[in-house]
């Protein structure tokens, strides 16, 4: 009995010691993983601005869809002026009345 203490004894002065390093080297608990989330921020956003504003179809065109399409006319084939301004505000542009003057 007594030489099964001193092993639990000796067993328990090596786990302290080799542990010891590994405990050191972690990071402490800290207040950092329970503290509140930071309060939003109290100054104004934004308003979402239209970078489209302003431009003619033409131009809106050439900006925007001309990278993929040669012409708007592939884009209106087969397509009644309302589907293709609903097709248009969905994929292009952001407002309704944008698309309809595109769809024109």
């Amino acid at each position: 009995m007594a030489l099964q203490a001193g092993r639990i004894a000796l067993l328990s002065v090596f786990l302290a010691t080799a542990w010891a390093p590994v405990a050191a080297a972690a990071p402490p608990e800290s207040d950092a993983r329970h503290a509140p989330a930071p309060a939003p921020s109290s100054a104004p956003h934004p308003e979402p601005t239209n970078l489209d504003e302003g431009k003619t179809p033409a131009q809106f065109f050439s900006s925007s869809c001309a990278v993929c399409h040669q012409s708007g006319q592939g884009l209106a084939k087969g397509r009644s002026a309302g589907t293709l301004a609903s097709f248009l505000r969905q994929h292009y542009t952001t407002s309704t009345a944008q698309a309809n003057t595109l769809a024109g």
